[in-house]
């Protein structure tokens, strides 16, 4: 197997196995955040104030925001 072909199936597990996954490089100088509103002490509150930044039009169930909002 190559390193090619290797690193494919590396990413390919990561994918299947997991629901979600962020690939980045460190070179961004940005960490990613995630934040569980389920278990959030203001989860409810925040996920009220994304339905609006949506647009009042859809619940969001993942929202991303790069560089802000």
């Amino acid at each position: 197997m190559t390193i090619h072909n290797n690193s494919y199936e590396i990413v390919r597990r990561l994918a299947s196995t997991n629901a979600v996954v962020l690939f980045s490089t460190s070179g961004l100088g940005v960490f990613p955040v995630t934040i569980d509103l389920g278990h959030h002490v203001a989860g409810p509150d925040i996920q009220a104030a994304l339905f609006q930044l949506a647009g009042g039009r859809q619940q969001p169930i993942l929202a991303v925001f790069v560089g802000g909002i």
